[in-house]
């Protein structure tokens, strides 16, 4: 029985590195924004993943992003603060897009993800630098 056991982890390991691997969850994918030149920042929820999804913001201030979604479910984007205070939280109907503002009032690092089942831990996640 133990046997059983063993092999059912291996697969169960196996099956979530092999869809963590399909989601491209690695691929970096940047943008720089500099506080003045542009005031609308546009990130596109995408099938398991955020673009860009390691952003630079120069100093803190308002920013007002734009979520595309580009697939044919909902997808969600919701985003902490840098003690982990969810500040936003919002669903993106299919092929929408949503506009947030946001103010970054001091320098660090805002996680944004998908809260969606199983969505963060295959890659649909990132990360706003601001004054970093």
């Amino acid at each position: 029985m133990r046997s059983r056991s063993k092999r059912s982890l291996v697969m169960v390991i196996a099956l979530v590195a092999a869809l963590a691997g399909c989601a491209g969850g690695g691929n970096i994918q940047t943008a720089s924004v500099q506080s003045g030149n542009q005031d609308i920042l546009a990130i596109v929820a995408g099938r398991f993943r955020f673009w860009p999804n390691a952003i630079s913001v120069d100093k803190p201030g308002p920013l007002t992003l734009e979520i595309k979604n580009v697939t044919g479910s909902v997808q969600n984007f919701t985003l902490k603060d840098t003690t982990y205070k969810t500040i936003e939280n919002v669903n993106v109907p299919p092929g929408t897009t949503t506009i947030i503002n946001v103010d970054f009032p001091v320098r660090g690092v805002y996680q944004f993800y998908s809260n969606l089942t199983l969505r963060s831990f295959v890659g649909m996640n990132g990360q706003i630098s601001v004054g970093q």
